[in-house]
């Protein structure tokens, strides 16, 4: 599997630092590795991005719930089993929790590149 692992927590306080600016650079990045991985051509990093900056992060919580699926399908192609997190991650963020979700996905993501 093609991609990085990333410590969760270093992902979190980078992208409070930074007041979300590594956050977006995470986005980018995490949304290419699962197109790689997945051999979706239907994710668009650069459009899902520009969709979550234009709506003013309202995109980018949908993105958390179609990452929950994502990272289910990841998990089955590596021959572990999972659940799909989606609803997990959009609640989380329609709370204000996205920074838990953040965690939650690397970390999930962590285990198939391990």
């Amino acid at each position: 599997m093609a991609g990085e692992a990333r410590s969760p927590l270093t992902v979190v306080l980078l992208s409070l630092v930074t007041c979300g600016i590594y956050s977006i650079i995470w986005t980018y990045r995490i949304t290419e590795e699962m197109k790689a991985n997945l051999n979706d051509e239907s994710i668009e990093p650069t459009r899902e991005l520009v969709l979550s900056l234009v709506t003013c992060g309202i995109y980018w919580i949908y993105w958390m719930y179609i990452m929950g699926e994502r990272i289910q399908r990841l998990h089955q192609k590596k021959g572990l089993t999972t659940e799909n997190e989606g609803m997990l991650f959009l609640i989380l963020s329609l709370f204000g929790l996205s920074f838990v979700s953040v965690y939650l996905m690397q970390d999930r993501i962590n285990k198939v590149y391990a």
